[in-house]
């Protein structure tokens, strides 16, 4: 299979829906999603982290280390409805119209159960979740207002989390939010995955 080949084939297998961030190649994928986080960092000032690469040992996704030399863990995973992306796979142009409280309790949902995975190949200093989406109707400047003084629950492993949007033509680079965890309270747990959503709208 020559280049030409191997390009029409990753054209032909990508997702429909909210496809920005989503490449053939797990790994590099996950790579890339980290690589775009750290680049719209630097631009806002911040280089803390150095020697990126894909984690031997899955979770966490990838590994770096900080400026003192630590190892840092990052696990990657997408924001996304799953029933809309089946929907359009099969011809249904449609997507989900959040509402911001489905936002939060996605979020929350996602932090939860990546909190409670095993991690592998520590031990780490810190550990970093990275949020990536191309919904539709999530909108950076919308969400960064709530996002910024809304309080996560409590992690055991998870010490840090980004929500990371796609680019942003006004501003040339790929927004990104902070999530803020509590460092107080009770434990968190896994929660349940199911909660009552907007219904999927139709593309005119």
């Amino acid at each position: 299979m020559n280049t030409n080949d191997e390009l029409r084939e990753c054209i032909k297998r990508q997702r429909k829906y909210a496809s920005f961030f989503d490449w053939n190649k797990k790994d590099e994928k996950e790579l890339g999603i980290v690589e775009t986080l750290f680049e719209s960092m630097k631009l806002q000032g911040i280089n803390t982290f150095q020697n990126l690469r894909i984690s031997q040992k899955d979770p966490p996704d990838c590994i770096a280390e900080d400026q003192s030399g630590n190892l840092i863990g990052l696990e990657v995973s997408e924001f996304v409805d799953e029933e809309a992306v089946r929907f359009n796979a099969q011809g249904k142009d449609v997507y989900r119209d959040w509402a911001i409280d489905e936002i939060v309790k996605k979020l929350e949902i996602i932090i939860t159960e990546k909190d409670s995975k095993t991690f592998h190949g520590g031990p780490c200093k810190k550990l970093i979740l990275v949020i990536h989406t191309d919904e539709f109707v999530i909108n950076f400047q919308t969400l960064k207002p709530i996002l910024e003084i809304h309080e996560f629950k409590k992690t055991n492993q998870i010490t840090k989390a980004y929500l990371l949007f796609s680019y942003d033509p006004e501003i040339s680079h790929f927004p990104y939010i902070q999530l803020k965890i509590a460092t107080t309270g009770h434990d968190n747990h896994v929660t349940t995955g199911i909660f009552q959503k907007t219904k999927l709208l139709q593309i005119e």
